[in-house]
């Protein structure tokens, strides 16, 4: 069905040690050159034809030269941009978010755990929430469509999903959906889980089903993956 998405990871730096990420801090390591990275998103089109292009990490707001990137990466012909961050950056910083706007910027997929900052001290060692509001705000200002990335983990925020659902669609237009992100335990986590402590799709769309009163008929699987690997489901939100 072709390449409808390519990830490009522009740093192994961040600024957070998440207890659930699976990347490393990149201390020590430098980021790849900006001729580097051109020579990179030349060849993803050259393979892909017009994708929407990731530009993940670590944390890539922490290059500099970010806008210059998303620029190239529309210019050579990527249909749509999109940089996956934690929002820190955009909420302190909102002169680089306009300059990420201004080089064509799409989207946002905005690590977004929950409504609650117990939630974000839980998962991110930190109190998140105002900061994460804040970078919604400085988006929806400049137009740059909001994806909320929650990582979803059994006992810290699966009860925050009604909730979760509530708050986004408040913030709408601004906030285009939710990508719910069920933990996977690799990475940091230093053993195999329990399997009482597994979080699975199926229990996914049936708390999301009873929490926010979506019917479970809804949900259809996605175009990218196997059908039992994802889901989605799509609302027009109305007075």
């Amino acid at each position: 069905i072709g390449t409808c998405c390519a990830l490009l990871e522009v740093t192994r730096r961040c600024n957070l040690r998440c207890t659930y990420c699976f990347a490393d801090d990149g201390a020590g390591v430098e980021d790849p050159s900006f001729e580097e990275m051109k020579a990179v998103i030349q060849s993803i089109v050259q393979q892909c034809g017009s994708p929407l292009l990731q530009l993940s990490g670590g944390e890539p707001t922490l290059r500099d030269d970010l806008p210059e990137l998303v620029h190239f990466a529309k210019e050579t012909g990527c249909s749509y941009v999109q940089v996956n961050t934690n929002g820190i950056r955009f909420a302190q910083d909102p002169a680089f978010a306009k300059a990420l706007a201004d080089a064509g910027l799409d989207i946002v997929f905005l690590q977004f755990d929950g409504t609650r900052d117990d939630i974000y001290q839980s998962l991110r060692g930190t109190p998140l929430l105002q900061t994460k509001l804040e970078a919604i705000r400085v988006c929806s200002d400049l137009c740059i469509g909001v994806t909320l990335v929650p990582t979803v983990v059994k006992g810290v925020n699966d009860d925050n999903l009604g909730g979760l659902i509530e708050l986004a669609s408040s913030l709408a237009p601004g906030v285009r959906g939710i990508h719910f992100q069920p933990v996977s335990f690799f990475g940091r986590i230093p053993k195999s889980p329990r399997e009482e402590d597994r979080y699975t799709l199926d229990r996914l769309m049936m708390d999301i089903s009873n929490q926010a009163g979506i019917p479970l008929e809804c949900f259809m699987p996605s175009r990218c993956d196997h059908p039992l690997c994802g889901f989605h489901a799509n609302f027009l939100i109305t007075p």
